[in-house]
């Protein structure tokens, strides 16, 4: 049982004090009602999407549930500079947006949580190109780009 009972104990006085049932909470942004009173009890974590659907009903930053969840170092270089952790959203292409997460990484000390949920969320805004892999990554018995040709098999 993981123990979060700093966060936990926040998010239940951040919704206390805007008036809100758990189940209003999962009506406004689809966090099931349990898994909210769970996070507010300490016994579950929850992952940065979660913190991304809470963090608009409870009237705070995402980037804030991000340091009180102990994804993001809380140091007043950090403080108010969610749009840097963004930053990648405005890249052109996946590559350069995996590029600029690898310096995110870096340069924020992000946990491997953060690193995997800002992999789904370039992957979600720009998708994964067309042929990408094929039968050299994949073998010859299954689908992909042809970017070898059978005849380089034998």
């Amino acid at each position: 049982m993981e123990n979060n009972n700093g966060l936990g104990k926040c998010l239940k006085s951040l919704r206390e004090d805007i008036k809100l049932s758990t189940r209003q909470v999962q009506l406004a942004c689809g966090v099931n009602s349990s898994y909210v009173s769970q996070i507010e009890r300490g016994s579950k974590k929850p992952s940065p999407a979660i913190l991304e659907k809470l963090a608009p009903v409870y009237k705070v930053s995402y980037e804030s549930l991000m340091i009180a969840a102990g994804y993001l170092p809380g140091n007043k270089e950090m403080s108010g500079n969610q749009t840097e952790l963004n930053s990648f959203l405005q890249e052109k292409t996946l590559g350069d947006a995996l590029v600029r997460i690898s310096e995110l990484v870096t340069e924020l000390n992000l946990s491997p949580e953060t690193l995997y949920y800002l992999w789904d969320k370039a992957i979600e805004k720009y998708g994964i190109p067309k042929g990408f892999g094929g039968k050299a990554a994949h073998g010859p018995n299954n689908p992909g780009t042809d970017a070898l040709k059978e005849d380089e098999f034998k």
